[in-house]
């Protein structure tokens, strides 16, 4: 294993496929979630070993030393935290906590809150859902980029880089023929329009990404 490997905590790991890439890489990983991936016990022993599933049995607290990771990667899940019974700014202590002095938050897939698809969700979740038998999800938490800053500055972070992203709904793409929607020139053109509409439409893209790095004393 290379000298530089990190220790990754991959936070709401999911199906773990985040945790293979980066295990893959040869770091150090720590996948958690409520629920086991199924292809956890594959995971780790295709990255001989690098791979430890943890299970979640709280929204807000974390089983590991303080200063334990080098990076905490956060891929659409703090935004859920709410949902769970659990506060943002509780669950980022918290994260703060286990990362050591220097190291890395990285936050992607959290919903902005002028995303006007969150807003076309809210008024035509009902009607979609009665006529034509499709769920659309709406999330409940959203956020600014003031309020990541305040969320950030509150819990230890210093935000370093921010992004935002998603100006095509890709959810729906999914009731396409299959040929079409994994059509490799299908897929590269959704990419490069959604990339040009994200210029055009930046204030109300669907998601940003930032990075934070936490401060030497946090609190």
């Amino acid at each position: 294993m290379s000298s530089l490997a990190s220790r990754v905590l991959d936070w709401g790991c999911g199906s773990a496929a985040h945790s293979y890439a980066i295990a893959h890489e040869g770091h150090l990983v720590w996948g958690m979630d409520f629920a086991t991936p199924p292809m956890a016990a594959y995971v780790a022993e295709r990255t001989e070993g690098r791979f430890t599933f943890v299970q979640s049995q709280h929204p807000t607290s974390l089983p590991f030393d303080d200063a334990f990771f080098d990076v905490v990667l956060s891929n659409g899940c703090l935004e859920h935290v709410t949902e769970f019974g659990g506060r943002d700014e509780d669950c980022m202590r918290e994260l703060v906590r286990v990362l050591k002095p220097g190291g890395a938050f990285i936050c992607t897939h959290l919903p902005n809150e002028r995303s006007y698809i969150e807003a076309a969700a809210r008024v035509l979740r009902e009607p979609v859902q009665k006529y034509m038998h499709y769920s659309l999800y709406a999330h409940i938490a959203l956020y600014s980029r003031a309020r990541v800053e305040e969320l950030a500055e509150t819990c230890g972070l210093r935000v370093t880089e921010f992004v935002t992203y998603g100006a095509l709904p890709r959810n729906p793409l999914s009731l396409l023929p299959q040929k079409v929607s994994d059509a490799s020139w299908f897929v590269d053109g959704v990419d490069r329009l959604d990339d040009w509409l994200a210029k055009v439409l930046e204030r109300y893209c669907q998601n940003f990404a930032w990075v934070g790095r936490a401060r030497e004393h946090p609190f």
